[in-house]
């Protein structure tokens, strides 16, 4: 398309200039004239052809030039983008190494704070545990001497809550002998501190102890004292064993949880 455009640039070049030539009185044009013209034209064509030659040239230059630097931009940004991420890699890393130890030290902090826990859960169950122990010790104390004053018919009345507390109290063995000599219904309660089904019932019983009749002896054993586990063939706390007059086992139970199953039981 370039080169009919050139073309067509000297014709126009051509036919102007002939224009010129008979506005100044030159009627007829000679040969030589034309020849002149012709050659004057080719002359401005192998011109053009240069420019142009010249253009394309330096048009390609350019292209080149603006590739080479496309290029680099390009390398640049890849090499700016694999910074950046290697730098939010490193980060991360660094990131996920903080969240671990904030982890590691929270699960210190809680396991800390479970352990002060359970021992302040110890410290409260011996503590109630030495309360009820004084409570059943000073209320075995007082039975005894309500016994020691049987002729006394109003103590026998108005308080019947001694001779009812004193029916439970720590192991023995004197003293589960006595009762069992004495012919009361006498219970063994194999408990453990540490057992809450234990700990309830041990409440239920002291706190309702005015169920538990005169003729009946239940004793608190240590569970964990495995000599005299061993002696009543217990493998499970909370374990219940009713004797008979000379001291067998004639019945044996581990769902009692309460005082008043206790004494249905024993009846």
């Amino acid at each position: 398309m370039k080169k009919w455009f050139i073309w067509i640039i000297l014709l126009i070049f051509a036919a102007l200039l002939l224009w010129s030539m008979k506005s100044k009185g030159t009627d007829v044009v000679e040969k030589d004239t034309w020849v002149d013209v012709v050659d004057s034209a080719w002359d401005a064509v192998d011109v053009a052809w240069d420019v142009v030659d010249d253009a394309v040239e330096a048009i390609d230059e350019w292209v080149d030039a603006v590739e080479d630097i496309a290029e680099e931009i390009v390398e640049d940004a890849e090499e700016a983008v694999d910074a950046v991420v290697d730098a939010v890699e490193d980060n991360a890393d660094d990131l996920l190494n903080v969240v671990n130890d904030s982890i590691d030290q929270a699960e210190e902090a809680a396991k800390v704070v479970v352990e002060d826990a359970a021992e302040e859960i110890d410290n409260v169950v011996d503590a109630v545990d030495a309360w009820a122990q004084d409570i059943v010790d000073d209320a075995a104390d007082v039975a005894e001497e309500g016994e020691d004053n049987e002729n006394n018919a109003d103590t026998a009345v108005d308080v019947p809550a001694p001779v009812a507390v004193a029916a439970y109290q720590n192991y023995s063995a004197d003293k589960v002998a006595a009762a069992v000599a004495a012919g009361k219904k006498t219970v063994l309660f194999f408990h453990a501190t540490w057992c809450p089904s234990c700990v309830a019932l041990d409440n239920s019983i002291v706190e309702d102890l005015y169920l538990v009749d005169s003729n009946t002896a239940i004793f608190k054993a240590n569970f964990d004292d495995s000599s005299l586990s061993a002696q009543y063939g217990i493998k499970e706390k909370h374990t219940l064993i009713a004797l008979d007059w000379s001291g067998s086992e004639i019945a044996r139970s581990r769902t009692l949880f309460t005082a008043e199953q206790l004494v249905k039981w024993v009846k």
